[in-house]
């Protein structure tokens, strides 16, 4: 896989999917996860196992300011507005791979 795809339309995305053989969510996933800085990255692995903020500051000694912060970013470069959301996302790329 190319380390950055481009796609200008849904027929662009799904031959882009269809050529790196991964489903759809994965690949916006990937593409998406890899604007993070490596401090968000720790942050979203956190997320992603359903941790919470006040968790998350404790596993990574940051004020909680830091975390929602931190948070803030995540959710818009993935594009999602809840931490539901980010859980739902992570668990349908899963579920693809498998």
């Amino acid at each position: 896989m190319t380390e950055e795809l481009k796609y200008d339309s849904i027929a662009g995305l799904v031959a882009a999917a269809e050529a790196a053989g991964e489903p759809i969510s994965a690949l916006v996933l990937r593409q998406q996860a890899r604007q993070l800085e490596k401090s968000e990255a720790e942050v979203f692995a956190l997320l992603a196992q359903g941790r919470n903020g006040a968790y998350i500051q404790r596993q990574l000694g940051v004020s909680y300011n830091t975390i929602k912060t931190h948070v803030a970013h995540i959710y818009a470069k993935l594009g999602v507005h809840a931490h539901q959301e980010l859980i739902d996302l992570v668990e349908a790329v899963r579920g693809g791979e498998g």
